[in-house]
């Protein structure tokens, strides 16, 4: 009976343990799903966009911001949505 009340915080600990990998891959996992859609999203959006629909009126905005987004990854992404997405839904 006295080894089974020394040995429940630490069998806690070890569930807790076990657990928080877990719950750590289960967290990140939906972040990059989240992240992928967002990315994919916005990618869709730039290729379908008109040239003379960005904020900045430039020759080469749209290989500008495939660069941003390719190489960007998700944090490009977010700017894209941030500074042309947003701004131009605002506009309709």
């Amino acid at each position: 009976m006295q080894d089974d009340l020394l040995w429940t915080p630490f069998a806690c600990l070890s569930q807790l343990l076990f657990c928080l990998p877990v719950l750590f891959a289960l967290v990140g996992g939906i972040f990059g799903l989240i992240t992928f859609v967002l990315w994919i999203w916005m990618l869709v959006d730039l290729i379908n966009r008109d040239e003379d629909s960005f904020p900045s009126k430039g020759g080469d905005q749209k290989v500008l911001w495939i660069l941003i987004l390719i190489f960007g990854n998700w944090i490009g992404a977010l700017v894209y949505y941030l500074v042309v997405y947003k701004k131009d839904s605002r506009k309709k």
